[in-house]
């Protein structure tokens, strides 16, 4: 029994035997060790959950950095016109292309939607940026503000609601008449969690929840090479590092008949992503593009969480384990809507994924308006 007479710890008799079993006497909470502490050991899914977000926030911070359009300039089938740097498709002329290009400022908006392949509700991201971009010559220089909102459920009436918002930016170079580009790109952001474990109570669930603040900084490089195989179609492949850390402030739960204490962590990610990307010139001033790439996470557990169980002492695990390799596949399609104002969308899939740290399905819309 507990110092102060709340838990009690013991064994009892079920149909086929004996089990162990923890008892809040003052609540009336009745749940056995392993399930008491494989609720706690999915709180492990945090720290890669708020890592994953500021990851796809780099990832369309890339996208913008790239134009969000097509990788070289193209002018579409029938139109009767050469390529050159007002051609294609939400083109990124000057960049890719190696043509020159003016200064040029844009006002660009990008949102996304992330979910698991079942589109059930159960795991739900919605993220959106907006920002400036300059382009001159060689060079192009960006930044903008993103917010990221995931609500994940978890087992028991579990759930992990978590909101993130910071500023990003980024640098590409793509030397002239090379077809080589390279990106940079950094970003920051603070994170809000509102948290809330689920674990089984006799016959029934119980709940005990927590809020907790959390901040994450990324480093991004990216190196590609575009060949245009002819007017209308182009192969890119690429190669890509991220860096992330993510520090997640300590918090203690409420409610419930076994709360638990969480210390502060850090999570760490480096990875690599490497592909092949397609582009194809359908029509004039509209554009497609394709990619196949494979990722890859160097760490292959969570970071240690450990902590106090109310009554039950200190608790410490060394991480959960996460998928190391997984492909990534998707589509997309960009168009010219008026001389400054273009669009583009896309779909992404996540392929052998099996953790909740990269979403099964994202559905990516985005804006580029040219101020001059």
């Amino acid at each position: 029994m507990s110092a102060d007479g709340s838990i009690m710890v013991g064994t009892g008799s079920v149909p086929g035997g004996y089990t162990a079993f923890l008892a809040n006497v003052t609540v009336g909470g009745l749940i056995t060790p392993d399930e008491f502490y494989q609720s706690l050991g999915t709180m492990g899914q945090v720290g890669p959950a708020v890592s994953s977000m500021g990851q796809l926030s780099m990832s369309r911070l890339g996208g913008v950095a790239g134009g969000q359009g097509m990788q070289f300039s193209v002018t579409g089938p029938g139109s009767g016109a050469d390529t050159g740097s007002d051609a294609g498709a939400g083109t990124e002329s000057g960049l890719s292309s190696g043509d020159e290009m003016p200064g040029r400022l844009d006002l660009w908006m990008v949102g996304s939607v992330g979910t698991n392949i079942e589109l059930n509700g159960d795991d739900l991201g919605l993220h959106g940026g907006v920002g400036l971009s300059w382009a001159e010559g060689e060079w192009r220089f960006g930044g903008g503000l993103f917010g990221d909102e995931r609500d994940l459920d978890t087992s028991h009436g579990g759930n992990q609601d978590i909101q993130a918002v910071g500023p990003g930016a980024f640098v590409v170079y793509a030397p002239d008449g090379t077809g080589l580009e390279f990106r940079v790109a950094a970003i920051w952001q603070t994170v809000n969690l509102d948290l809330k474990r689920g674990y089984a109570n006799g016959a029934g669930s119980a709940t005990s929840s927590g809020h907790t603040n959390a901040e994450v900084f990324g480093l991004s490089g990216r190196a590609q090479w575009t060949r245009s195989v002819t007017n209308s179609f182009a192969l890119t492949p690429f190669a890509e590092y991220t860096w992330q850390n993510t520090h997640i402030d300590g918090y203690s739960e409420s409610g419930g008949p076994f709360p638990a204490s969480y210390d502060s962590r850090d999570e760490t990610s480096n990875s690599i992503r490497t592909g092949l990307r397609t582009d194809v010139a359908l029509f004039d001033k509209v554009g497609t593009w394709a990619w196949l790439a494979w990722d890859h996470r160097f760490e292959d557990k969570s970071s240690g969480m450990g902590g106090t169980a109310t009554g039950l002492g200190a608790f410490s695990y060394a991480g959960s384990k996460l998928d190391q390799d997984w492909a990534d596949a998707g589509m997309g399609a960009s168009w010219d809507i008026t001389e400054r104002l273009s669009a583009n969308s896309s779909l992404a899939f996540a392929l052998g994924c099996d953790d909740d740290s990269v979403p099964d399905l994202t559905a990516t819309m985005g804006f580029s308006f040219q101020i001059w």
